[in-house]
Formats: C-alpha cells, sequence, structure tokens
C-alpha cells in the first residue's frame, strides 16, 4: 500500500501514530471487500472512502464491551452497494 493512502487513512480514523494494528484493519478493510466482490482500485475515491470508513468503524470499535453486534453503518453499506455494481458493470464490460 501506498505510505500517502496508509497517512490519509490513519488522518481520516485519527488514528494514533503509534497504533501498530492500522495495517491489520487495512487488509481486512480490502479482504471484506474483496469478499464482497470488489476488487481493489486504489484509483477510486469511492473504494478509498470506503477503506478509510471501514477502518475508522473498526478502529472506533475494537475494545466492544456489549454481547450485541456491531454492524456495518449504513452509509459504508451504500458505498458497497455502490462498488459492486460499478464492479459488475466493469465486469461484464470484458466478457
Amino acid at each position: 500500500m501506498d505510505e500517502k493512502i496508509l497517512d490519509e487513512i490513519k488522518l481520516y480514523a485519527r488514528i494514533d501514530e503509534d497504533y501498530n494494528e492500522t495495517p491489520t484493519f487495512i487488509s481486512s478493510a480490502e479482504e471484506y471487500l474483496n469478499n464482497a466482490g470488489i476488487t481493489k482500485n486504489y484509483n477510486s475515491n469511492l473504494y478509498i472512502l470506503c477503506i478509510k470508513m471501514l477502518t475508522k468503524h473498526w478502529y472506533d470499535n475494537r475494545e466492544i464491551t456489549t454481547n450485541k453486534p456491531i454492524e456495518i453503518p449504513y452509509g459504508i453499506t451504500c458505498i458497497i452497494n455502490q462498488l459492486q455494481i460499478n464492479n459488475l458493470g466493469s465486469v461484464n464490460a470484458t466478457k
């Protein structure tokens, strides 16, 4: 991952510079999107925003103290839907 993007994500999520798990959150966000059928694309502002939002969500909820599941926020779900639609259009265009 580009160091510039990593710095952008840390700034967006307000992650402490010394927090060593940031790359884990980012790679988990990439894997989450990949599992949703979305191809990694750091040229897409929407993809980068989604990575930032997922990273922030997981960073903010890393110490869950309740037994209630914490769902992915609606805004992130909407972006994932858009990325899936866009990704399907790209896949169909190449067939």
